[in-house]
């Protein structure tokens, strides 16, 4: 399974998740954080460990959304990750960041 994070991006991912739970107020998981900061084909590729939180779901029809998701990056983090667990709010183009979150 691949998530990509911004809506048509394939650049920033998340790739072999392992699902802890799911469903309810929250989705934990492990895999992997997949980076392309280049926004192109032939950028580098780096992966990094991770631990995954979907959380604040919202009904959608007859289903829910979760409206947060939460990136925890076991070690090493890319550049733009200012702190080890990074929060994206759900808008019109995917997942978007909320640096004024804690």
């Amino acid at each position: 399974m691949s998530v990509p994070i911004w809506c048509r991006s394939t650049d920033q991912r998340l790739e072999d998740l392992t699902w802890s739970s799911w469903g309810g107020s929250r989705a934990l998981a492990t895999g992997v954080f997949t980076d392309n900061p280049c926004d192109c084909a032939g950028g580098t590729v780096t992966t990094y460990p991770v631990a995954v939180r979907f959380d604040d779901p919202t009904p959608v029809g007859t289903v829910q959304r979760y409206g947060r998701l939460s990136i925890t990056f076991a070690s090493d983090r890319p550049a733009w990750a200012v702190r080890p667990t990074m929060h994206f709010l759900w808008g019109d183009l995917g997942f978007l960041s909320d640096q004024t979150r804690p």
